[in-house]
């Protein structure tokens, strides 16, 4: 854990096991500083049901505790047809251990067959050791059990599903569970459930409605439960339904908690992964469109768009090239994230129709200003969020980003929608920064991290900016973000974000082509292009490489990760 910390890592506690309550035992104060030590580590705390939340906030807080419960999917399984069976099945599936209550579980069915009853038993599941698999067989023959009972073993998948699909009525005596997922299957099966008081099975069971709950040890109440349910087919009817529909007014109704605990987890993914929301986001490209603080804006939109452009295509005169190499003449083209509207108007000039998005008023209004100052023509300009694009599927030839999706932290949902709007055939041209570069691996880990650390000297940034163009401003935030942070501002699950687009960047992220194939893989072909070196943090490229060998570099360790993917 502490070593996923140390390397940037999230780290999520998931209180899973039967276990997780005696190694945190909010009775103990040994336990309770081990959990507030150790809940330092936690980007977030996983709990299966409210109750059992409720019980470890004591220890851990509530700021980070996450409620996601087990789930089942119930097209997995078929109603069961014993509830109507003129002999009944009772049906025990866990381990044969008396932890799990299998001696309870045999002495209930060995009453019940006493009392005259046409009870079958199925038991699913192993003993841990060979001695206590020979103790549970030889038990259930002492108690009578031995020509109504089948011990099938360790069963999963269709083979469980199928003995589910053919008992009455599903016991769990467990003397000590969390929240165990065969109860939601047999739920899923359309069986009623006897289970023990135990875990979050208050929280699933509905007493008298969908199942009957029993002290834990107590054969007695369970040998009773059972009567009720076997005795009454109507009551059986009533229980099976109601589990199937949901469970009635519980805190987790079990055969809905598939799409919550999806939901959940689409959320911690959202938060855990940048700490950002959408807003904020959106709130810095606001305040800094793309590229604005490398040339000073004088107050005539015509001279900066012209001064821009020259210097973004003198950085990457490889988008240039690119854009030549598109045929973009005729072609329905969308850009996601439109920047200062460079490559809009390249696009534009060389007969594309233009669709523009960007997550910004600000650069959607320079757009505007600029195509009217230059007098370009174009489909449509929308300022919308591109996790959540709303443009017609199969509209354009070619969707075109130029390195705006590594701002999401929610990219593979914009991927999804470029897929979607995209013809078939149609191609997307996006371009990633590069995790397996020079800039990376050697600048932002190794050259700016010393570089900004250094910053604690006084005029040691004006010599950094004579040595690597950068902007004295922007030094300068990164001197009051260090001085405000300490060294935990250098840490790279930090620092990566800083060192990209600016010491107020919320969120990057850096991609390497492995990532990309998983990324894009809902489309038919992917290939890649590697381009640029920041030549301003490697002086010896600048002057002393010859060009084709800076490219040969480029091809290999280029920091701009250009991807073409066909639908």
């Amino acid at each position: 854990m502490f070593t996923a910390k140390l390397f940037g890592a999230k780290v999520v506690c998931h209180f899973h096991g039967r276990r997780s309550g005696a190694l945190f035992s909010v009775s103990s104060r040994n336990a309770r500083w081990l959990g507030r030590f150790t809940s330092k580590s936690f980007d977030r705390i996983i709990f299966l049901s409210p109750g059992l939340k409720e019980s470890f906030v004591p220890i851990f807080g509530a700021e980070k505790a996450e409620v996601v419960p087990n789930f089942v999917e119930p097209g997995h399984f078929r109603l069961s047809s014993g509830l109507t069976a003129r002999e009944a099945r009772a049906i025990f599936v866990g381990r044969l251990s008396d932890d799990k209550g299998i001696y309870e579980f045999l002495e209930s069915m060995a009453v019940l067959r006493r009392e005259g009853r046409p009870l079958r038993v199925d038991i699913l599941g192993v003993a841990e050791t060979e001695e206590d698999e020979r103790s549970v067989h030889e038990f259930a023959t002492r108690s009578g059990l031995a020509q109504a009972l089948i011990f099938h073993g360790f069963k999963t998948g269709q083979e469980k599903a199928d003995l589910l699909g053919q008992a009455t009525v599903f016991v769990l005596p467990s003397k000590l569970e969390i929240f165990p997922i065969t109860v939601l299957e047999a739920y899923a099966s359309g069986l009623p459930v006897v289970a023990s008081r135990v875990g979050a099975l208050a929280e699933i069971i509905n007493e008298g409605e969908n199942g009957f709950l029993v002290r834990p040890g107590n054969t007695g109440e369970l040998a009773e439960c059972l009567r009720l349910i076997l005795d009454d087919e109507p009551l059986r009817r009533k229980m099976a339904a109601i589990g199937v529909q949901g469970g009635g007014n519980l805190p987790l109704a079990p055969l809905s908690v598939a799409a919550i605990s999806h939901e959940k987890c689409r959320q911690m993914y959202d938060t855990t992964s940048s700490g950002f929301t959408h807003e904020e986001i959106a709130a810095f490209w606001e305040k800094n469109p793309c590229g604005g603080d490398f040339v000073e804006f004088s107050g005539e939109f015509r001279q900066f768009f012209l001064a821009y452009d020259a210097f973004r295509y003198a950085q990457l005169p490889y988008i240039i090239d690119l854009l030549d190499r598109m045929d973009l003449c005729g072609r329905e083209l969308l850009e996601i994230g439109t920047g200062q509207g460079a490559d809009a108007q390249q696009i534009i000039q060389r007969g594309a129709t233009y669709t523009g998005v960007d997550l910004t008023e600000e650069s959607i209004n320079r757009l505007r200003t600029r195509f009217d100052l230059f007098d370009l023509t174009y489909k449509e300009l929308r300022v919308e969020n591109a996790e959540e694009l709303s443009l017609p599927d199969e509209s354009f030839d070619i969707v075109y980003s130029n390195g705006v999706l590594l701002t999401s932290p929610r990219i593979e949902k914009i991927v999804g929608h470029i897929h979607r709007v995209l013809k078939p055939g149609g191609q997307a041209v996006i371009m990633l920064y590069h995790k397996d570069s020079l800039n990376y691996n050697l600048s932002i880990r190794v050259i700016r991290r010393l570089g900004i650390f250094f910053l604690f000297f006084p005029f040691v940034d004006r010599v950094v900016s004579s040595l690597t163009g950068e902007p004295l401003s922007r030094l300068n935030k990164h001197k009051r973000n260090l001085r405000a942070q300490g060294l935990s501002y250098l840490k790279l699950e930090n620092f990566i974000h800083k060192a990209t687009d600016g010491p107020d960047n919320p969120y990057t992220s850096v991609w390497t082509k492995e990532d990309c194939d998983r990324l894009f893989a809902s489309f038919r072909q992917i290939r890649y292009e590697t381009w640029f070196i920041n030549e301003r943090h490697f002086p010896i490229v600048r002057y002393l490489i010859p060009r084709k060998l800076k490219r040969k570099i480029e091809n290999r360790w280029g920091w701009n990760l250009l991807i073409f993917a066909k639908k």
